[in-house]
């Protein structure tokens, strides 16, 4: 005994080994043993509590620790054992310490007493092989009542169906404490094959483990040693029930598309057929009441009873499909392979076309082989499918009637090819329904054309062109939209050309792919001719352009001006104007006439640019020609000098009024100053330069001040460019 409790006595010395008080320098007892007193020993313990103690040991020996088992049901249930050795102690290095007494070993006598008490409370208790595991108490309490219903498993919760041979229970697993069915055989009907059949679909089952297969828990034997195959407890409606529910579909699982959604139904068993079929079984039995959809609508496929394997595993669990040689399916939605045959064609092809079963049925709500008797029924299983009429699409038909051809060869091939294949309808449908759309909007979009409400015209174009091209980005092949895209894009050029907006319509041009040739030609020419009326415009703007040369005529009526003005007041003053021939008269305006046309070659680009400065460059010149004809008429006509000048006061006040009429209205005042002067010189004849000369003053300062504003009125040219720039405008 006291070579055995050696260890013991190590581990407690070294897990007190770190303690720094006086305490440490004195025997402590072991941990959990009574407190130490200095009275009399503490007495022995009792003959029962040596007994549990030693029964303990004889569980520690042997290198295992085990419960104890003191009876009840659930004793044996938890019972388990541990071979081998115990793992080794780890060994943490200790806490530096200061030196301490030698540890005195407890006394043999109180040491086997403090051992019997404590080994006496492990009555119930629960130990492991490890020295270092947790000793755990033991569960205190009553056992509840349902723990002791004769150690089941599963305590029954009622009956979720019953078939021929069949009843699906509702139990509740015990051990997690969650509900799930539980699928026994009638007790009339077990039989060897009956259980061989039930063992082979918990088998085929439990192999196709798919998010869409219900999953099997387990196979185990019931209290009567008939066999059950637990199964996960499904909360939801048979497919069938809901095919043609649309408000059930909306209101629990918020789908609008009764027929989308059933198609989305269809792709989730398709996906757990292919998967099936890559391990290597066929259902052999899809309809809609083995397709179930939860709660949360999540779908499985049902009842893999008489599913078979395609090729032989060599355990010999699964009937195989090569000998599937009788009858078995059910027969309004059958294929013709499952009418059997000495030369079974069992393929997956066969599940593809019961599929393409369950999709016929799906619009009609009828399945699609029907008779008065089985005959009747069996014999529409070799022919092919019924049309489904109008109100499916050609393609979802097409799908239906390849699924379901009485030739497995003409058959999808894979149940993948199929799930493809209607991903693809649906992403077509929606490319439909988009083109669908932006046809009600065309047609609206030609009501606003013949209103020639050009706001709405242009935001419906926008809308309908959205439309198509959504449409062809979901399915490019989509010739409606393709067809539609055409049509109104080339029906908006039209449009445009017609507005004169030849650029939009060019721009447009470019959107079609095959655009016609006419329509191609009609565009270019119409873009050339409103090139051509842009450059007439740009070519009234610069001849309208009255701030261009502003400057220029500033200085040409300053230079020019002040010697019309100096000139003949000075003239006047000085007395030198009395002795002027006409001939040195003619030469002075010559030299004006010079000088003009050096100013306007200097500042030709300005001066010649405008139409103003051309027709205020051409009066001028014009005015000093005519004064000198008018020199050289009025001294052949024998006229003097002041008559001479008489005459040029007239000229310069009709070459004023020229100016008003060709120029600007402005110019008025010009003209009456000069006639004011004519008027004053023929009263006044000796006085006749000194008139002109202040008239020609009072023109300088009228011509700046009308110079300046000249730019912000509009000129007798401007119209026919307003006229021009309106109705491009009108036509953009």
């Amino acid at each position: 005994m006291a070579a055995r409790e050696e260890p013991v006595d190590e581990v407690a010395t070294e897990e007190t080994g770190g303690a720094g008080d006086e305490d440490a320098h004195r025997p402590r007892p072991y941990p959990g043993s009574p407190a130490r007193s200095k009275g009399p020993r503490a007495r022995p313990a009792a003959p029962g509590a040596r007994r549990s103690a030693a029964s303990a040991r004889r569980s520690y020996a042997g290198g295992r620790l085990r419960r104890r088992a003191h009876g009840g049901a659930h004793g044996g249930a938890h019972e388990r054992s541990t071979p081998g050795p115990a793992p080794p102690v780890r060994r943490t290095r200790p806490r530096p310490a200061p030196p301490r007494a030698t540890i005195r070993p407890m006394p043999a006598p109180e040491l086997e007493a403090t051992l019997d008490a404590a080994l006496a409370t492990l009555d119930d208790a629960t130990i492991d092989g490890s020295s270092r595991a947790t000793i755990r108490p033991a569960v205190k309490g009553e056992v509840p009542p349902e723990a002791r219903l004769l150690g089941a498993r599963f305590v029954g919760r009622g009956t979720l169906g019953e078939g021929g041979m069949g009843i699906v229970r509702l139990a509740e697993q015990r051990a997690l404490g969650r509900e799930v069915a539980i699928k026994v055989l009638k007790p009339e009907a077990v039989s060897p094959k009956a259980v061989r059949k039930l063992l082979q679909e918990a088998w085929i089952t439990g192999a196709v483990q798919h998010p869409n297969v219900v999953p099997v828990y387990d196979i185990d034997l019931d209290e009567s040693e008939r066999p059950r195959i637990v199964l996960k407890r499904i909360e939801g409606d048979p497919w069938g029930e809901l095919m043609r529910d649309a408000e059930t579909v909306r209101r629990r699982f918020r789908a609008e598309d009764l027929l989308e959604w059933n198609l989305r139904v269809i792709l989730d068993v398709l996906q757990a057929l292919h998967f099936a079929h890559t391990r290597g079984f066929v259902h052999r039995d899809l309809k809609p009441e083995n397709v179930m959809v939860g709660a949360f609508g999540e779908v499985y496929v049902l009842d893999w009873g008489i599913a078979v394997a395609i090729e032989d595993d060599g355990t010999g669990r699964f009937p195989l499909a090569k000998d599937a040689t009788e009858m078995a399916g059910t027969p309004c939605y059958m294929a013709p392979e499952q009418l059997g045959g000495e030369d079974p064609r069992i393929s997956p092809r066969t599940d593809v076309y019961l599929v393409g079963a369950m999709l016929h049925e799906m619009p009609t709500g009828q399945p699609p082989h029907e008779g008065d008797t089985l005959r009747e029924i069996l014999a529409t299983v070799l022919q092919p499918p019924r049309p489904l009429g109008n109100e499916v699409d050609a393609e979802l038909e097409r799908i239906v009637r390849r699924a379901m051809d009485p030739d497995p060869d003409a058959r999808f091939e894979t149940a993948e090819q199929m799930r493809l294949a209607l991903e693809g309808y649906l992403a077509h449908r929606d490319s439909r329904r988009l083109a669908a759309l932006a046809d009600g909007r065309r047609a609206e979009l030609e009501e606003a054309l013949e209103a020639e409400d050009d706001a709405r015209v242009q935001a419906l174009h926008a809308e309908v062109a959205f439309g198509y091209r959504a449409a062809l980005e979901t399915w490019p092949q989509n010739r409606a939209a393709r067809e539609g895209l055409e049509a109104v894009t080339t029906r908006m050029i039209e449009h445009q050309l017609a507005e004169g907006d030849p650029a939009a319509a060019k721009r447009l041009l470019h959107l079609l792919e095959d655009a016609p040739e006419e329509l191609a030609e009609r565009v270019h020419a119409a873009q050339d001719a409103h090139a051509e009326r842009q450059a007439a415009l740009e070519r009234l703007d610069r001849e309208a352009d009255r701030i261009r040369g502003r400057r220029t005529r500033a200085f040409f009526i300053a230079v020019l001006g002040t010697l019309w003005t100096v000139g003949p007041i000075w003239g006047y003053f000085s007395g030198i104007d009395r002795t002027l021939t006409p001939t040195l008269t003619a030469l002075m305006t010559l030299g004006f006439l010079t000088l003009l046309g050096f100013l306007v070659g200097w500042a030709r680009e300005s001066m010649l640019s405008t139409r103003l400065n051309r027709t205020i460059v051409g009066l001028l010149a014009v005015t000093l020609g005519v004064q000198i004809l008018w020199v050289f008429g009025a001294r052949a006509a024998g006229l003097d000098h002041a008559q001479q000048r008489i005459g040029m006061l007239f000229l310069y006040a009709v070459a004023a009024a020229k100016g008003a009429v060709a120029i600007d209205l402005s110019l008025v005042p010009m003209a009456l100053i000069y006639g004011g002067a004519f008027l004053w010189a023929a009263h006044d004849p000796p006085r006749t330069t000194l008139f002109m000369g202040l008239a020609n003053g009072a023109f300088v300062l009228y011509a700046l001040a009308v110079n300046s504003i000249l730019a912000d009125r509009a000129l007798p040219w401007d119209a026919p460019r307003e006229r021009a720039g309106d109705a491009s405008g009108e036509r953009e």
